[in-house]
């Protein structure tokens, strides 16, 4: 596991913002490529102002994970500022960077014209883009490692650099495809089905749905699991079922495939678990968090 210390997780203020948290929460575990970094304490954000102020809160050199809607023209998919109805980051992210460094060189004025169209663009006072600009200088300082964890910010490159290059950071991390923290919560299979029926002649119901089957090698008494997960939007929604013999064994299944699930049997919620899948919609499958495809789709710039 890459280093000692902890990650700090910033999770946008969105729907869904609870499951994200019971996650990291109960797993504490980021995978980031070939490793995994161990997170920590967890904090939410409401506009991209917002998540520059998190991240300056932050220790110099360090490990961030920043969880929120993506798009992959749009990049984070957050509010601008307080003020701000727009939320296309990705179309101003690198203006805001050329001011940023117009700023740093003593050479931006406060009646700049670029300075103006940014606000605009943001649907912001000029005062708030001026902000924004001096905290991307004072974020360039921390040579932070950001881990984006969002939809599809990885597929465009060039985007991804922006964001770089606009906060200093000394790397990014980002998925090129679909991102979802998804509930799994097992049930045994309906009566007179059997786990090898599911994985054989039964197929699901739902159309657009992944199944994969998951054998226990190493303790035959657990026994298999079977996740299907099913394409409801085309982007952020997701829905999942699953079947195990025993319910009761759930959490051995949500440590093996998460790699460390805190979760005390017999207690709360204990027979659920929650599991990160990147869904690739050129595929027929999903991957989480500890296979090869996983990390194989996580970029880094």
């Amino acid at each position: 596991m890459a280093g000692e210390s902890t990650a700090p997780v910033l999770i946008a203020d969105i729907r869904g913002a609870q499951i994200i948290e019971r996650f990291y929460r109960q797993c504490g575990l980021e995978t980031i490529g070939p490793g995994r970094i161990r997170t920590g304490t967890m904090s939410r954000f409401t506009s991209l102002e917002d998540l520059f102020d998190k991240l300056l809160a932050g220790e110099p050199n360090s490990h961030q994970v920043v969880v929120s809607h993506g798009h992959a023209e749009h990049g984070l998919l957050i509010k601008f500022a307080r003020e701000s109805a727009f939320t296309a980051t990705g179309a101003v992210i690198a203006l805001l960077s050329t001011l940023a460094d117009a700023a740093a060189k003593g050479t931006l004025a406060a009646d700049d014209a670029r300075l103006k169209n940014a606000a605009t663009m943001m649907g912001v006072k000029v005062a708030t883009a001026q902000r924004l600009v001096d905290k991307l200088n004072k974020l360039r300082a921390r040579k932070l490692i950001i881990h984006i964890r969002g939809c599809n910010i990885g597929a465009n490159p060039t985007l991804l650099s922006a964001y770089k290059s606009a906060m200093g950071a000394a790397a990014i991390t980002a998925p090129n495809v679909r991102m979802v923290y998804a509930g799994i919560n097992p049930r045994k299979p309906p009566k007179g089905i059997s786990m090898g029926d599911l994985v054989g002649d039964v197929k699901p119901k739902m159309p657009h749905t992944r199944r994969r089957f998951f054998p226990w090698p190493e303790n035959s008494y657990v026994g298999p699991i079977i996740i299907d997960i099913r394409d409801i939007d085309g982007h952020t929604r997701l829905d999942t079922e699953a079947f195990i013999n025993d319910p009761a064994l759930t959490p051995h299944w949500a440590t093996k495939l998460n790699g460390e699930w805190k979760q005390a049997p017999k207690a709360a919620n204990s027979t659920s678990f929650v599991l990160p899948v990147l869904w690739d919609n050129n595929e027929s499958t999903w991957h989480a968090p500890l296979e090869e495809g996983y990390r194989r789709k996580l970029v880094m710039v």
